[in-house]
């Protein structure tokens, strides 16, 4: 346990020792890029697409289910030095529903949302185009409505499904608007395994048979160093 303690207390430290070696080199304010530490606000749009399965219980494919996601995300990070940050982040996604996951004229909607921890390496923090790479995990939330008709009958049914969120990985261009503000493109990929699910009829329970899913995701992100 002393041990496992002490690997957590050193790999927090990495940062703060990164920039107690290397933050003195850095100017207070270059033409390009932010000062060498103090909090990020980052916001972001994109278009995201699913792939994997929801789980290996008989729930089918994740694309059966979702067409589309539109994720709009918010991150607030430190940054340690200039090429490293940290922080939490929230994204929430409205979703659109495939053909086969709604009886033809029957209403269907549903929302994704994911909340975690992100780093970042920043490669040119101090040049107009700054390259980026992130990882992150968080947990995840899918929601969903569900119609259909089987010999049975009718049915009308809500899906809730969560689970761990891992890897997050993401890639971007950060384009200096300013020496504080930044705008550029993105692409980021999510997976994950959900663990539990919550329906009107059955309540919640848990997923024995999980399996792995993912969503990869385009957009624009833009950040506000302070």
């Amino acid at each position: 346990m002393a041990r496992k303690f002490a690997t957590v207390l050193l790999t927090l430290a990495l940062p703060t020792i990164a920039f107690a070696q290397y933050g003195p080199r850095y100017p207070a304010r270059p033409g390009y890029g932010p000062r060498p530490f103090g909090p990020t606000l980052s916001a972001w749009v994109g278009v995201g697409g699913p792939g994997g399965r929801i789980s290996d219980e008989g729930d089918g494919e994740l694309g059966d289910v979702v067409h589309h996601q539109f994720p709009l995300g918010l991150g607030l990070s430190y940054r340690f030095n200039p090429f490293f940050r940290a922080g939490p982040f929230f994204e929430a996604a409205p979703l659109s529903m495939a053909d086969g996951a709604c009886a033809p004229g029957d209403p269907c909607g549903g929302n994704d949302f994911r909340f975690g921890l992100d780093a970042q390496v920043h490669f040119a923090p101090y040049r107009h185009a700054d390259p980026w790479l992130g990882l992150g995990i968080g947990y995840e939330w899918l929601n969903f409505d569900a119609t259909g008709c089987l010999d049975s009958g009718c049915f009308a049914e809500r899906f809730h499904y969560s689970g761990l969120l891992f890897p997050k990985l993401s890639f971007g261009v950060d384009f200096a608007l300013s020496p504080m503000a930044t705008l550029g493109p993105y692409l980021s990929y999510s997976g994950g395994q959900y663990s539990h699910v919550e329906t009107t009829s059955a309540g919640s329970q848990s997923i024995n048979d999980q399996a792995f899913h993912g969503w990869l995701e385009l957009g624009i992100r833009g950040n506000f160093n302070f």
